[in-house]
Formats: C-alpha cells, structure tokens, sequence
C-alpha cells in the first residue's frame, strides 16, 4: 500500500514494508501530472537479496514502472506493469 501526504511545501510517501518516508517539494504551482510522474520515480527502486544455489550471496534490483488508471466503474486497473522498467 503507498500512502500520499501532499502538503502545501512537500509531497510525503510512504510504502507499506517501508520504514523511510520519502519526499520531495510541491507548492501552488505543482500540477497532477507532475506529482505522479514525481511520485512514480520515488517509489519504484526494488531489490532483492539471497542465496543462490551454490551458497553465494546474490543481490539483484532494478527500477520499475507501474502505472494505474482508475475505471468509469470505481476500479483501479494497470495500465503499464513492468516490473523490470525501461532501462
């Protein structure tokens, strides 16, 4: 679950599982596109850390892109998952 806090000078995030609430600045002038494109970039780093097979550590994670769209019905639906990102 992420949660939004959009205040008047900074937009905070939290995620579920998270422990640190990221931020960044708002303000009068900041748009709707601005902050979810905003809120898109912070909140989408993953990684993962294990085992592998052969008892080596391995750690993997990348930057992905998810993108929700809310339907005439009430629902929320994906639009773009992309676990892996674009780059």
């Amino acid at each position: 679950m992420l949660v939004i806090d959009i205040g008047g000078t900074s937009v905070k995030l939290l995620v579920s599982g998270q422990h640190e609430r990221r931020m960044f600045p708002s303000g009068p002038k900041m748009m709707p596109d601005k902050m979810v494109r905003k809120t898109l970039e912070m909140v989408a780093d993953w990684s993962i850390a294990g085992k592998a097979p052969d008892g080596k550590d391995v750690k993997v994670g990348g930057t992905s892109a998810e993108v929700v769209k809310k339907t005439s019905g009430g629902n929320w639906v994906y639009v773009i998952d992309s676990p892996y990102g674009t780059a």
